[in-house]
């Protein structure tokens, strides 16, 4: 049997050509559903299976994000800034760092890149905007969030996760959203209802113990009200700038905490009425609305659909928007809008919360 050599060429160069063409087509097209993972067990356990499911997701974030986005792809800065990152790790509690050991052992993946992917923003090395809205009716709480962040380097969609964490130690059953390798949370809720999220104000200096995602998870898993949190939000070692939302879907409270950048003092913004929400400004000190106030004042927003409506409104939603969150915890669900920005805009799929 002879072959034609020159249509075998043709057919060659035209699969090399329709095949990318079909890959690019399918990532333009595709909307990637976020990924559920359950960890249970003592920190050991947790970090040996957080390390094994997502191990080769969070090598892809290092190396394409952490590394060549946030540290310009310079080897040098990223491992001097994984050696300071793993020498601060000394200052977690015993629980987080066996956890984050066991990682490491699990995925392969040197330590000081994963507590390096966990405190880039407290060492100064970025900045983001997000908004978070807090709103109580008579029969429903809900506690939201938009992630106003880049796209991680094209991986956003792809590594958005829900996190369910059921230690066996005495700590709280949480559930946080976060990516691949996230050790802390951008926003979690514990089984008392306990949630919190976390807004950036401004840069780090790397003067930090705890780096914030941690701290947020570390004081949802150990408190069981809305005035153990609290507490334990205005003792926060010194670290970054932030805003924290803080709300008990039991007590009905909701409240904004504050600290500006060089300040050791945290300030407490008390929710007034229905609903209380927070953008990337410090708002404590001032009685200037922000255009996310402003649009809760015209109209609080009447149960989910309603806030999913104030989420994605143009002068509240930034179009860099990669995640949005509700968490309702009286109905015991989660609503999640990932895979596209930006996310408010699109489907919010629903979950079973605890």
């Amino acid at each position: 049997m002879k072959f034609n050599k020159k249509k075998i060429v043709y057919a060659i160069m035209a699969l090399l050509v329709f095949i990318p063409a079909l890959l690019v087509l399918f990532f333009l097209l595709y909307t990637p559903s976020p990924s559920e993972i359950t960890l249970s067990g003592d920190s050991a356990r947790m970090g040996e299976t957080f390390g094994r499911e997502t191990g080769f997701r969070t090598k892809l974030i290092l190396r394409y994000y952490i590394k060549s986005f946030i540290c310009q792809g310079s080897d040098k800065l990223y491992d001097l800034r994984k050696q300071k990152a793993l020498e601060k790790t000394r200052f977690l509690t015993a629980e987080f760092q066996e956890e984050m050991k066991a990682i490491s052992k699990r995925s392969g993946i040197d330590p000081g890149a994963i507590a390096y992917g966990n405190s880039f923003l407290d060492m100064g090395n970025y900045s983001g905007g997000c908004r978070s809205v807090v709103v109580s009716e008579k029969d429903s709480f809900l506690h939201s969030h938009n992630l106003d962040w880049d796209n991680i380097a094209g991986l956003a969609g792809w590594t958005t996760m829900i996190v369910r964490r059921n230690p066996s130690d005495g700590r709280c059953r949480t559930v946080s959203i976060g990516f691949s390798g996230m050790i802390g949370a951008l926003d979690v809720i514990n089984e008392k209802g306990i949630a919190m999220s976390f807004n950036q104000l401004g840069f780090g200096n790397g003067n930090y113990t705890e780096p914030v995602f941690i701290m947020l998870r570390r004081i949802c898993e150990n408190s069981c009200s809305f005035n153990e949190a609290r507490e334990k939000i205005l003792k926060a070692s010194e670290g970054m700038p932030f805003i924290i939302t803080l709300s008990d879907a039991n007590s009905g409270e909701a409240s904004v905490f504050e600290r500006t950048r060089g300040g050791n003092e945290i300030a407490e913004r008390k929710m007034k009425g229905r609903c209380i929400g927070a953008m990337n400004l410090a708002q404590a000190d001032s009685s200037k609305e922000s255009v996310l106030d402003q649009s809760l004042s015209g109209a609080v927003p009447n149960g989910v659909e309603g806030l999913k409506r104030i989420l994605s409104e143009k002068k509240v939603m930034m179009d860099s928007n990669i995640y949005s969150v509700i968490f309702d915890f009286k109905s015991n669900s989660l609503y999640l809008a990932s895979g596209e920005v930006p996310a408010a805009k699109g489907t919010y799929r629903k979950y079973k919360l605890f």
